[in-house]
């Protein structure tokens, strides 16, 4: 009897881990179906707008895009910072600097300092790998942004390993550490400061490549400058992330809908902080500014200070003057446009279309999903997505000048 009562238990206990183990491999499977599914949701294929039979070469990185699932661009927007901090103790930079004068034969500008912070590649505090046959690359960041900022050193971390490239990230006036001089800033379509940096490095390199990756606002810089240079520009190819090719519109969308309003606040209180920071700013806000009389507003802010600083009306006549969009059919150099539905800033829908469709040289990839910078890790591995894009499309098309 206690034998069989034994094998009864010992066959019970069996049965249920048996049970157990099942339900376990149930469940597991059940949670890699609703995985895939998930991703497979936000697993979409981007759309390009171009002229057909372009010139341009596409990467195939820049036909997918699978970023995590976040449930709107604003916070795929905010939480980029936090999931792409990596970077930030990895970049060690040297610094040049370059002192800018008033163009007189063109009436334009103010005497003032800019920075390139070049990456430091190797142990002895070269930029350089030993070879100097690779491209010059310049990165160039948005509103309030810098060197240092995590979108900026993300690329730059994803360029390192371009043999021979030499890699350096632009700061405008005020920004990173430069000591601004007098109450004379960078706006949306002034070209002036990167044009003569951009200059005195193809001065000093001869035939390299020089190629260019823009974020936001320095995109609309960036766009507006292969514009006006056209045939002349001393750039071999160019990439351009979120750019608000018309101020116009995006200055309507951060008035007037929800995620813009939001995204308006956070804007505006990081340029509030840049007025304060700088005496010359300061002065323009009087003998004892304080938050009654800081700029609630990005339209406000461009209204009292850009616009009038460049010598605009109001900050309608500003957007209007400084569209990189009314040049967009003058570009010739090869030109990657990258932008995101669900931007909270500069969404694609913001962007025409049929821009794209007469110019040869110039292509749109529009994607569902990336917020903002589009920075965002994209599948499993959560490696960022515009750095790759970039970097593959410049190696595919840019040309010796």
């Amino acid at each position: 009897m206690q034998k069989c009562k034994m094998r009864e238990i010992i066959i019970k206990r069996i049965l249920r881990h048996l049970r157990r183990a099942t339900l376990s491999v149930v469940l597991v499977r059940s949670l890699l179906w609703l995985f895939r599914v998930l991703m497979n949701k936000f697993r979409t294929r981007t759309v390009e707008y171009s002229k057909p039979n372009h010139a341009l070469k596409i990467p195939d990185s820049a036909r997918n895009y699978s970023p995590p699932i976040v449930p709107s661009g604003l916070l795929q927007t905010m939480a980029g910072p936090m999931v792409s901090r990596r970077g930030r103790r990895a970049v060690s930079y040297t610094r040049e600097e370059f002192r800018l004068e008033r163009n007189e034969k063109l009436g334009i500008g103010m005497p003032g300092l800019v920075s390139l912070d070049w990456l430091v590649k190797d142990p002895d505090g070269t930029c350089g790998d030993g070879r100097d046959d690779g491209p010059v690359i310049i990165i160039i960041p948005g509103l309030t942004g810098c060197s240092t900022d995590y979108y900026v050193q993300s690329m730059v971390l994803h360029l390192k390993a371009w043999p021979g490239a030499s890699i350096a990230a632009y700061n405008p006036r005020s920004r990173g550490g430069n000591v601004l001089e007098n109450a004379y800033l960078y706006s949306a379509g002034y070209t002036s400061d990167l044009r003569a940096v951009i200059g005195r490095i193809r001065a000093r390199v001869g035939e390299r490549a020089i190629l260019a990756i823009a974020y936001s606002l320095g995109a609309s810089v960036l766009g507006r400058l292969l514009g006006e240079d056209a045939e002349g520009s001393d750039l071999s190819a160019a990439v351009l992330c979120a750019p608000p090719l018309d101020p116009l519109l995006m200055s309507n969308h951060l008035e007037t809908t929800v995620q813009g309003k939001l995204c308006d606040r956070f804007l505006v209180r990081s340029c509030n902080k840049m007025l304060l920071e700088h005496a010359p700013l300061r002065n323009l806000l009087g003998s004892n500014p304080g938050d009654e009389l800081l700029p609630r507003s990005m339209m406000q802010l461009d209204h009292r200070f850009i616009a009038p600083m460049f010598g605009f009306a109001c900050a309608s006549h500003y957007y209007r003057s400084s569209s990189a969009g009314a040049l967009l059919h003058r570009i010739r150099r090869p030109t990657l446009f990258v932008a995101a539905e669900n931007d909270p800033i500069c969404p694609a829908a913001l962007l025409r279309k049929d821009d794209f469709l007469v110019n040869e040289l110039i292509a749109l990839i529009v994607t569902k999903e990336g917020g903002h910078s589009l920075d965002f890790g994209s599948g499993i591995s959560m490696q960022p997505w515009f750095p790759r894009v970039a970097a593959d499309f410049l190696r595919l098309n840019y040309k010796r000048n």
